[in-house]
């Protein structure tokens, strides 16, 4: 009986010393990992260009939703690809999903996030009667959006106000 005790206790701390080798081995793998990472993180964020411009700077007559376009990009990469992002309804330039943003400089693109005129949702104005008066009511809402150069009566956003306008006002302001 003894003998079998002895045993089962060898045995025992036996397994605790292993799983605690263990753990300490993957406590030491995932700080090192973790302090690498942290490194890599840093070099990154130093080596990009970060800029936010609002859209009255690059055109006077913008004055509606003038919250900044987002723009970043790796000066060291001279590939001229473009990451264009327009977010969606009640987006803001500077909250975009920085991890794609991130994985997109890694790959040679300079980013651009476009602040613009997104509300109201082409849901809440294409519905009921303008939508049955009007079966084109979200071609011609997203055309005015877009281009500014469709008549659309049931949003006011300017010509000017329009994402090319936006879009081509920023990179000319860019490029001086």
């Amino acid at each position: 009986m003894t003998l079998l005790k002895n045993s089962t206790h060898f045995i025992v701390n036996l397994y605790h010393r292993k799983m605690k080798n263990s753990l300490l081995t993957l406590i030491f793998i995932f700080l090192f990992f973790a302090h690498a990472g942290a490194q890599e993180v840093g070099v990154e964020a130093t080596s990009n260009i970060v800029l936010n411009i609002k859209p009255s700077q690059t055109d006077s007559k913008i004055n509606r939703a003038d919250t900044p376009h987002f723009v970043t990009y790796d000066p060291a990469i001279k590939q001229g690809k473009l990451l264009l992002f327009i977010p969606g309804t009640n987006g803001i330039a500077s909250r975009g999903p920085k991890n794609f943003f991130n994985t997109a400089l890694k790959q040679g693109y300079h980013v651009i996030n476009l602040s613009y005129i997104n509300t109201p949702a082409i849901a809440q104005i294409c519905k009921g009667a303008a939508l049955e008066e009007n079966a084109n009511c979200a071609e011609d809402f997203r055309n005015r959006r877009v281009y500014g150069t469709t008549p659309f009566s049931l949003i006011s956003d300017a010509s000017y106000d329009a994402i090319v306008n936006r879009l081509t006002k920023l990179l000319l302001y860019l490029s001086e």
